[in-house]
């Protein structure tokens, strides 16, 4: 964190409890019927290998360990693909149910009179909608084309209950370049995830930068 409290860069390892919770969620609504036929079959394939036709057979004891961690790499394995699979999905589809909406209009009412309005915008993409209040305490990082970074608590944010919003000319200023917004959530457990993320190639008239707007003061 810089000395007035704001961020030097996007919080790191959020994504990755993101990903961890809903690694958690897919194991957690796998039928528990599922253990019952794996179980049989190690104790069954165990049984089998200290019983070969040989007289020099592995004790019941070792082929049953032999088959209890081949089964706990085959799960690792398997939480891993899931892990991995969701992190891949995150970063090329987003968030399925929370998507980002920019909004950058500006114009010349009459010469010399010019007038903007932004918004940056944490919207529920689902129906029905859910609730903000799922999310927990939200907050958001906002960095600028020049590298600065911004971060807008849940108090200073307007909305509804399925719209979070703010303006981020108002919290960092207004200039062309490529803005980029991270929301992030809280779990009953009060970890801080990450809930969205996107990228604004914000291509202004000629007049947004020529000084004529004015960029609020770090």
């Amino acid at each position: 964190m810089a000395k007035d409290g704001q961020p030097t860069r996007f919080p790191r390892f959020r994504v990755w409890w993101r990903i961890y919770n809903a690694t958690e969620n897919v194991l957690a609504s796998l039928p528990v019927v599922l253990l019952l036929p794996t179980l049989a079959a190690l104790v069954g394939a165990a049984y089998a290998a200290s019983h070969p036709s040989s007289p020099r057979g592995t004790s019941f004891s070792s082929a049953l360990v032999g088959a209890l961690v081949s089964g706990a790499g085959t799960l690792i394995a398997v939480v891993l693909l899931i892990f991995f699979w969701l992190l891949a999905w995150y970063r090329l589809r987003g968030d399925r149910v929370w998507k980002v909406a920019w909004s950058f209009k500006a114009n010349e009412r009459f010469p010399g009179v010019h007038s903007r309005v932004d918004g940056l915008n944490l919207i529920c993409d689902m129906a029905p909608p859910s609730s903000v209040a799922t999310l927990g305490d939200v907050e958001a990082v906002l960095r600028s084309p020049r590298g600065e970074y911004r971060r807008m608590p849940n108090r200073g944010m307007g909305g509804d209950s399925h719209v979070l919003g703010f303006s981020p000319g108002g919290l960092i200023g207004w200039e062309g370049g490529v803005y980029e917004v991270r929301w992030y959530g809280t779990t009953s457990r009060r970890r801080r995830y990450e809930i969205a993320r996107s990228k604004y190639m914000l291509e202004p008239p000629d007049w947004a930068n020529s000084g004529l707007i004015p960029r609020q003061a770090a």
